[in-house]
């Protein structure tokens, strides 16, 4: 009689265990879905800066021999077409504002970086 109350103890305090550790397991592998999928959220947002800033570099040093886009204006509308051919290439979700930031942000790196030269090299 005595071992079979212990026998079933023991078989509850398994179970309980057993749905302890199947909840945690369960907790946890929800953070690391979490973590993973912010991670690569991360991952992609300064994917997507790299290019943007590769890509308005690239009209700033075309720009001084075309003369089609010799305005900011103009130069902002290609890097905005660019940046979301770019971003559509590589799968990444883009929204104008997050485009506009982007590219603002690449603009202003560059200037700080570079400083701001006119076409007669004065600074």
């Amino acid at each position: 009689m005595l071992d079979f109350l212990v026998a079933n103890l023991i078989e509850a305090l398994a179970l309980v265990l057993a749905g302890i550790i199947s909840v945690v397991v369960a907790g946890v592998g929800k953070m690391v879905i979490v973590w993973l999928k912010s991670k690569m959220a991360v991952e992609q947002y300064d994917f997507l800066k790299s290019g943007a800033a590769t890509i308005v570099r690239f009209i700033e040093q075309t720009s001084l021999w075309d003369n089609l886009l010799a305005d900011g204006t103009a130069k902002k509308e290609r890097a905005m077409l660019l940046v979301t051919e770019w971003a559509y290439e590589h799968d990444i979700p883009l929204t104008y504002e997050l485009l506009d930031r982007i590219i603002e942000e690449a603009v202003n790196i560059m200037n700080a970086e570079l400083g701001e030269v006119d076409l007669n090299g004065e600074a």
